[in-house]
């Protein structure tokens, strides 16, 4: 909102991508950098920021008592109610990390954002 009512405008300078495809041990880090300019084209600010799928938002899910896994133990779960149900933490599925790799450079993108807009 700030860039529109500015009249700045954002652009990617660059991606860096680190990028794992091993279904087993799956892993995406993207570094982003984002460069404001003005209306007259002027270079003001940028902003760097990085995302991974090691994240905990993306390596691990909260999931209902019945949705657990038989292989791993719900004694050592971290648990947390929410409404009233039991939810356990788990770990992602490595194939469900693929499905996350556009969400994680999206992420990175928007924190490079932020990041040159504070600057």
């Amino acid at each position: 909102m700030l860039l529109k009512y500015f009249n700045l405008k954002a652009e990617i300078k660059s991606v860096q991508n680190i990028e794992n495809n091993d279904p087993n041990n799956s892993y995406f880090q993207y570094n982003v950098t984002i460069v404001i300019y003005n209306s007259n084209g002027e270079k003001l600010r940028e902003g760097m920021s990085s995302a991974n799928s090691r994240e905990t938002k993306f390596a691990y899910r909260w999931v209902s008592e019945k949705n657990v896994p038989a292989n791993l133990d719900k004694k050592i779960l971290e648990k947390r109610v929410n409404k009233g149900e039991v939810l356990n933490k788990i770990p992602s599925s490595p194939n469900e990390i693929f499905s996350f790799a556009n969400t994680i450079i999206k992420m990175a993108q928007k924190r490079a954002s932020v990041s040159a807009v504070l600057m």
